[in-house]
């Protein structure tokens, strides 16, 4: 594996732009030693996708959460969706399914399957 294959393997990623729509990036976080674990038996890994608040303070969850996923080998899968898609000043369209155009849903669905692909 090369050593840039495994920069984007393990640990915390950095902002990738979704192929869906890429006005909403995402993050993840791969446990290293639950993923080698992984690619030694062909297995997959857990997914858990954390959607942060109004605040949108994507890190700080990642970092939250990052002792659960090494416990429990999982996978973390963090979604960005910015303020003001649609029209200036919206905070709360992300929470709908769709809202002001976007499905909010299908980004989502697209991500996992996008981050399924990379880990």
């Amino acid at each position: 594996m090369s050593r840039e294959r495994e920069f984007y393997l393990f640990g915390r990623s950095t902002y990738f732009a979704s192929r869906a729509d890429q006005r909403f990036p995402y993050c993840l976080y791969v446990p290293e030693a639950a993923t080698r674990r992984a690619l030694d038996t062909g297995e997959r890994l857990p997914l858990a996708v954390i959607v942060h608040g109004t605040d949108r303070a994507v890190e700080l969850y990642r970092e939250t959460f990052i002792p659960l996923a090494d416990a429990a080998g999982c996978v973390l899968l963090l979604p960005l969706f910015p303020a003001g898609i649609g029209e200036p000043g919206e905070l709360h369209g992300y929470k709908y399914l769709a809202w002001g155009g976007v499905h909010y849903d299908r980004v989502l669905l697209d991500m996992v399957d996008e981050a399924s692909e990379q880990v």
